[in-house]
């Protein structure tokens, strides 16, 4: 893979000062958990489903989803791929609303009011760990190692601290 140019370099930093730019734009708008966390309460559905989409969509399952095209096919995508569209267009139709309703802020709550406290922390401490952005920041620095020639923990920290700094910013 050849060199990446100046040009190259200009095109990133653009398109990575113009998202904290947007982050930042839109983090003054936040004023409460609610506001931060659920979007105020005010995403409609076909929203609702693109932001679910694109939330499954970290550097993970980028990495993963293109070595499944190249070693199963196309067809990989029927198996893998498109039970989750299916799955989020589901749960956006069917329960959005409910969730809704019942004013549930994050799947411990809903363990909560239907199973108990201890269900909760269960909950808590499994959706923790499923967050955990290891296996992105694996992928950070194996980007930077292979696109812009850095050592892979140069690559996570930078490439995560810019992830960190724009979700932190309300991006």
């Amino acid at each position: 893979m050849g060199a990446i140019s100046t040009i190259d370099y200009v095109i990133i930093a653009l398109y990575l000062s113009g998202m904290v730019g947007v982050g930042l734009w839109f983090a003054k708008k936040h004023t409460d958990f609610d506001d931060f966390f659920l979007a105020g309460r005010s995403l409609t559905t076909p929203l609702l489903i693109t932001t679910l989409i694109s939330t499954y969509y970290g550097i993970d399952v980028l990495f993963g989803d293109s070595q499944l095209g190249f070693t199963d096919g196309v067809v990989a995508w029927f198996g893998y791929a498109r039970p989750t569209y299916a799955f989020f267009l589901i749960a956006a139709f069917l329960l959005a609303q409910r969730l809704r309703e019942e004013n549930f802020k994050s799947l411990p709550d809903i363990l909560d009011k239907y199973y108990g406290k201890k269900t909760r922390y269960v909950g808590a401490v499994t959706s923790f760990i499923y967050s955990l952005p290891a296996l992105s920041l694996y992928g950070f620095g194996m980007l930077g190692d292979v696109i812009l020639g850095w050592k892979p923990i140069v690559g996570m920290l930078v490439l995560g601290g810019i992830a960190l700094v724009y979700t932190l910013t309300g991006g």
